[in-house]
């Protein structure tokens, strides 16, 4: 990376975009201090921000945190990764970093079932997760915490009665074809089998609906007990989930 000409244009674009890294350093502080209030045996971990020459995004080892902030220049950057599809590198903006690597960092403590391929039991793992990250980082706009833009976010919400009447049609909430559940739940640019516009991962958006009517019914149940369930057939029947 030293050898490569490019590399000190691409490390002053970076320093340019992340000047202080204030307004970061305090969102990760405050998400972490609402973590602990949840996960209070969890010890906060060290972050290291490097320029990766496009090695890695968000690393997460043992208790250490590493940022390649090359993969959230602004969109406008003239340095791209050359290995991620369009539709996942919007996803990488400045304003992303944050919910991003909360993401990554806090899906370890979902306890997953792996006894359990149903469709339900993984939309119901990445609703876990996207529910953790609406707790700890209160003020961010939803969309950002599963990549969605804001249009796919108003979209997906305003036909949710629709998506959730294609899963009861299609019977996919307990299937366990992993080629059929890959088209509901892998990143893909849309949902073609629900509607061209439909964005992808609509399961993993569908679970964390269910997640918080879950969580509606249940008050008394803490996040910590939730993460640690690993019974998600009983959990979806509890949330009495219905689109309104």
């Amino acid at each position: 990376m030293i050898n490569n000409i490019y590399f000190d244009s691409l490390y002053f674009e970076v320093k340019n975009t992340f000047k202080s890294f204030y307004f970061e350093k305090k969102e990760f502080q405050d998400s972490f201090s609402r973590l602990k209030l949840h996960l209070p045996q969890i010890t906060i971990p060290q972050i290291t921000t490097i320029v990766s020459g496009f090695y890695n995004d968000v690393v997460v080892v043992d208790n250490n945190i590493i940022i390649g902030l090359d993969y959230f220049l602004d969109q406008d950057s003239k340095f791209k990764p050359q290995d991620i599809p369009d539709y996942i590198l919007k996803r990488y903006s400045p304003d992303n970093l944050v919910p991003i690597t909360m993401s990554v960092y806090c899906s370890q403590f979902n306890k997953i079932n792996s006894l359990d391929n149903t469709m339900i039991s993984e939309m119901l793992n990445f609703g876990k997760l996207y529910y953790l990250l609406q707790t700890i980082l209160p003020c961010e706009n939803p969309e950002k915490l599963i990549g969605y833009s804001k249009e796919e976010w108003d979209l997906v919400n305003q036909n949710e009665e629709i998506i959730y009447s294609v899963f009861v049609d299609k019977q996919l909430f307990f299937e366990t074809n992993h080629l059929i559940k890959n088209k509901y739940l892998s990143d893909r640019p849309k949902t073609f089998e629900i509607s061209p516009s439909c964005p992808g991962r609509i399961g993993a958006w569908l679970g964390w609906k269910i997640i918080d009517s879950y969580m509606q019914k249940n008050p008394k149940i803490t996040i910590k007990e939730l993460l640690n369930n690993t019974n998600n057939k009983e959990i979806f029947f509890q949330s009495l989930y219905k689109p309104s």
